[in-house]
């Protein structure tokens, strides 16, 4: 599988896709949401004001990982799939250490695509 990484372009575009799509949760994001203590309504609030995604990989035409940044030591992982509704997949709770992962793999994003 290719996972591809968007551009600042891409990234700006889907900003403006998830912010204006209904977002509906699948069985499987609800619980591992409940699992991670993430409330549900602030992951509706991060899709519906995307200012803190930085970063997000599309793994097929329609689906995406965004990570969101909420603060130094705390962020978000959604897998997301887009159509004519914004559909949660799975929602992972990251800490500053898998942080530290996330930006090591960013590394290896061309230069002429990181943010």
């Amino acid at each position: 599988m290719r996972i591809f990484f968007l551009s600042r372009m891409d990234l700006q575009s889907l900003k403006g896709i998830i912010s204006t799509c209904e977002i509906i949760f699948t069985k499987h994001a609800i619980t591992r949401a409940e699992q991670r203590r993430v409330r549900l309504s602030d992951v509706r609030k991060n899709l519906h004001k995307p200012d803190k995604l930085i970063m997000a990989d599309k793994i097929t035409p329609c689906q995406y990982n965004c990570w969101f940044e909420l603060s130094e030591s705390l962020g978000h992982k959604y897998g997301i799939l887009i159509n004519e509704k914004t559909r949660v997949i799975t929602v992972i709770k990251i800490r500053s250490r898998w942080q530290r992962e996330v930006e090591k793999h960013a590394k290896k994003i061309p230069k002429r695509l990181r943010l």
